[in-house]
């Protein structure tokens, strides 16, 4: 079938799914990564170096050439964000059909993100790069509070902060200096509304696939995520409105191949905004939750769409199921321990349990929690819509 390299370490939950599809497809795997990680060892080639570089070292890129000789290569995936950059790189230099590194660059940095939205006349919220406070509070006088700051570059919800005033923009800095993150941001008008994310992968410039999921943030000053619902809640027009928002959105920024997860927020008059994209498959089990609701895998036309000329797949497939992942985070749940989730008397039998785990304690809980913080999470899936919105709010007061 033939080789895929997979750029970036990744969680256990992500190679579980994508390396038994790589395996029942019948492709082989190359692996960059800097360390041994589960599942590893099911990979035919491991080259040990660090996916996190910028730049495509001459020692990673000869051994690539040398693999290639004897298992041609036909695709680039990276495993997690900080990977794009490193696998757009290799894409480009065996001529493949994947991300371009001047789009990835965009998936790297929000601010530059930004930036081509507004020169391809894509709505979006007011924004500025921020390199002193000045500029922060020059922006805050001239578009009012709200407003959001955050890392250019950053991801998880760490370091990001919305501010209801000066007092706020003044706590927000002074973590930002002492993470020496306050010469790196961007800030922007704060938009109010549910958020959303679009799962979608592109062939020839056209939406192969594309579904909503419905996003959960802790809240109380917290941007981290608590819970992933897929499919959306939202009727079917308004859902074929905001992929093909999403879709013109990606084809004028040039991506014509491949994946992307895109984070938008609807605001009071129904308008979608684009938080951000990502040029790689969604975070958290996304893909999971795709399959057991719609019996879509991601990864499948991901590759697909990089090595084939045409796909063919329908836009919009209706949901056989409604499929869920929750996060518990120490700060805000009284988490008693995983065990607890098989015997829950919440749990009915039209309700069934896809995975659930407890996570290692983290020494050094931020008091603003982040997506670093968790303590565990379970992911479910139910064809009984009653039954898994009752299940839903029993695991909030867990």
């Amino acid at each position: 079938m033939g080789n895929i390299v997979l750029v970036g370490t990744g969680t256990h939950h992500t190679k579980g799914f994508l390396f038994k599809t790589m395996i029942h497809s019948g492709y082989s795997m190359t692996l960059l990564d800097h360390g041994r990680a589960p599942y590893n060892a099911l990979v035919d080639y491991h080259i040990f170096a660090n996916p996190k570089n910028e730049v495509l070292e001459d020692s990673v890129l000869d051994q690539l050439e040398k693999i290639h000789e004897q298992d041609p290569i036909m695709a680039v995936l990276p495993l997690a964000e900080y990977s794009v950059t490193l696998a757009a790189q290799i894409n480009q230099h065996f001529l493949l059909g994947g991300l371009p590194p001047s789009i990835a660059r965009l998936s790297r940095d929000k601010y530059a993100f930004r930036k081509a939205l507004q020169e391809k006349q894509i709505r979006t919220v007011s924004f500025t790069a921020v390199e002193q406070r000045s500029d922060a509070y020059e922006f805050a006088t001239k578009h009012g509070y709200p407003i959001m700051i955050k890392p250019r570059t950053l991801s998880g919800s760490v370091g990001v902060f919305r501010c209801n005033g000066n007092e706020d923009l003044e706590k927000a800095f002074d973590y930002l200096m002492d993470h020496n993150l306050d010469q790196d941001c961007i800030i922007e008008k704060f938009v109010e509304g549910p958020e959303y994310s679009v799962e979608s992968v592109m062939s020839n410039g056209t939406f192969v696939f594309a579904s909503i999921t419905d996003k959960y943030k802790l809240g109380q000053g917290s941007f981290a995520e608590v819970a992933h619902v897929s499919p959306s809640v939202m009727d079917r027009e308004q859902t074929i409105t905001i992929i093909r928002f999403v879709e013109r959105a990606l084809k004028r920024i040039g991506l014509k191949n491949g994946i992307s997860h895109t984070e938008i927020i609807v605001d009071g008059n129904g308008e979608p905004f684009i938080v951000e994209t990502a040029f790689r498959a969604g975070g958290d089990q996304i893909p999971d939750l795709v399959y057991h609701s719609y019996g879509v895998n991601l990864y499948k036309l991901w590759i697909a769409s990089i090595t084939q000329r045409t796909v063919e797949h329908p836009l919009v497939t209706k949901a056989k199921a409604t499929s869920m992942i929750y996060f518990f985070y120490p700060q805000t749940h009284l988490f008693n321990g995983i065990e607890s989730i098989e015997t829950s008397s919440a749990l009915e039998a039209s309700i069934t349990l896809l995975d659930f785990e407890q996570y290692e304690p983290q020494e050094n809980l931020n008091e603003t929690p982040t997506n670093n913080d968790r303590a565990g999470h379970v992911m479910c899936t139910s064809k009984n819509e009653h039954a898994f919105k009752q299940y839903f709010s029993s695991l909030q007061t867990m």
